[in-house]
């Protein structure tokens, strides 16, 4: 099966600028936060076997009181070594909420007085299992994937077995394939998410080393960067976590991936029974974005304006943010969620060319596996495409699948000549270091967004088949025209934005939940 798929240079329109705010010498966007843990939560997990009981302590563990600041830590102390149950925690939050004077603390301390710390009987067939740890030498190949995910989260990447991966009472449906990847939908009473499923190489698993499906550490290292700094980014797939998992996939995954091989043509992955006990995956949660556009039916030409405005905004603002290229965003690395009604705006619409939000549709942009991004700490990730040549080899009896396999050969002839014309010199073939002209594929060149946003605009309108679309191709005849890769102008996702506010197909209303920065107007964008 085919693969689907910086010295830093800013650039920013106007209106993304305005919109965004204007690219600074550093990226300042923040890391997210390690998740914060209830207090009660971290005294349970201290002692989970532990009890109170009343009245069997001995006068001599009497709690002394000398002073407010005393009290304070020895109850700090006491609570921070007992496990309590819900009336204890019920009474602790009390204290909390208590402004404590010399009187409470008294009080308080003979309270705390009846207090003793026993612990209850362990059951063995109900004590919690310990945490998987990795041996020596798998951690150790997997350490550059450890340490930054420890740098980006905040926390370890933690190791799960499998049936933790998938809690009781779930059901599993596999819905894709990607390069190195199965994507399954993991549903329960409390809602949906996306588990993404890499195999990883490995040297504690010799057969991964020959499998065509599993993929290097380092590789995928990149992606999960990128998709923890892009997740708050509206328009970008969210990031909920990730686990390492030892071993053969259980029946689950068996039944999803057979049902998936009776409603698809072949599979590019192997059948979970013939995994290696040894293997090792990288399994990624992700929010749930719905169906991928070409497997969506458009309905009209309001769900049309939607998808192509929100990945260019989207987009546009990934560039400020992070100098963010997707250079690999056909129609199967964006999904489209339709809500049940449309959002109402908080006020009209601020021109009649107005086409942003009319549509129930929500667009999300996902799989980095070919993208480069700056991030907060000012480490630049990418993935070399010089490492996967065969990217820009393909070809296509389709249209639209010939303006993809275009599209690779275009980002290299531009990176390593800044010309866009495709020339065959960078076709396909390897090249000397010297036809590299001193680039390299870490260089920010968004000119890629600008031909990733012509592929969909073509991609939408020759797949529509509305009654409306003879309106939709006057509305997007010039747009075409300047986004025409031998041709056309645009030079990033920012470009295209501020073409779009220039017609009023976006306007302030269509921002707010984006951004809180204001539009200026044109005249002022000029001094900008």
């Amino acid at each position: 099966m085919a693969r689907k798929y910086g010295k830093k240079r800013p650039v920013a329109s106007a209106a993304a600028a305005a919109i965004f705010g204007a690219a600074d010498s550093t990226i300042t966007a923040p890391i997210p936060p390690s998740p914060s843990r209830p207090a009660l939560a971290e005294i349970t997990n201290l002692l989970e076997r532990t009890t109170l009981k009343i009245d069997c302590v001995d006068s001599t563990d009497k709690v002394k009181k000398t002073s407010n600041k005393d009290d304070a830590a020895d109850i700090t102390n006491l609570l921070e070594r007992t496990a309590i149950n819900d009336d204890a925690a019920k009474s602790i939050t009390v204290l909390e909420e208590t402004i404590v004077n010399d009187d409470t603390l008294d009080k308080i301390v003979v309270s705390i007085d009846k207090i003793s710390i026993s612990p209850s009987p362990v059951d063995e067939a109900t004590s919690p299992e310990p945490i998987p740890t990795l041996k020596p030498a798998l951690a150790a190949s997997l350490a550059p994937l450890l340490d930054a995910y420890q740098i980006d989260r905040g926390y370890p990447l933690a190791t799960k077995k499998w049936d933790e991966v998938l809690a009781p009472g779930s059901t599993l449906e596999k819905i894709a394939e990607a390069s190195y990847a199965e994507v399954f939908r993991i549903t329960n009473a409390i809602g949906s998410s996306i588990l993404k499923l890499l195999r990883l190489k490995v040297p504690t698993d010799p057969t991964s080393k020959k499998s065509d499906t599993a993929i290097k550490v380092d590789t995928v290292v990149s992606e999960m960067r990128l998709m923890n700094a892009l997740t708050e980014i509206p328009g970008f797939v969210k990031f909920k976590d990730a686990h390492i998992v030892e071993g053969k996939p259980p029946a689950a995954f068996v039944e999803a991936y057979e049902a998936h091989i009776e409603s698809a043509e072949e599979s590019y992955f192997p059948h979970p029974n013939d995994i290696s006990e040894a293997a090792v995956f990288l399994a990624i949660e992700l929010g749930d974005a719905g169906c991928v556009l070409e497997q969506c039916k458009v309905n009209n030409i309001h769900q049309m304006w939607d998808i192509f405005l929100g990945v260019v905004i989207a987009l546009a603002r990934a560039e400020i943010e992070y100098e963010f290229e997707h250079r690999d965003l056909h129609e199967n690395n964006i999904c489209i969620l339709q809500h049940p009604q449309s959002k109402p705006y908080s006020s009209a619409p601020s021109s009649p060319n107005h086409k942003y939000g009319n549509s129930n549709v929500e667009v999300t942009i996902l799989d980095y596996g070919l993208s480069r991004a700056s991030l907060p700490s000012g480490t630049t990730v990418f993935y070399d495409l010089e490492q996967d040549i065969c990217v820009f080899r393909g070809e296509s009896d389709s249209p639209i699948a010939a303006i993809q396999f275009s599209n690779y050969r275009r980002m290299r002839t531009w990176l390593y000549s800044r010309s866009k014309s495709p020339d065959t010199k960078y076709a396909s073939g390897k090249l000397k270091k010297s036809e590299r002209n001193g680039h390299s594929w870490e260089e920010y060149t968004p000119y890629t967004n600008a031909l990733w946003i012509h592929f969909l605009l073509e991609y939408l309108t020759r797949s529509y088949k509305g009654r409306d679309k003879r309106a939709w191709n006057r509305d997007v005849k010039e747009l075409r025209e300047w986004l025409d890769p031998d041709e056309g102008g645009m030079e990033s996702a920012g470009d295209v934005l501020q073409y779009a506010y220039e017609r009023e197909w976006i306007g302030q209303e269509d921002l707010d939940e984006v951004s809180s920065s204001m539009l200026r107007d044109e005249e002022e964008d000029e001094d900008i």
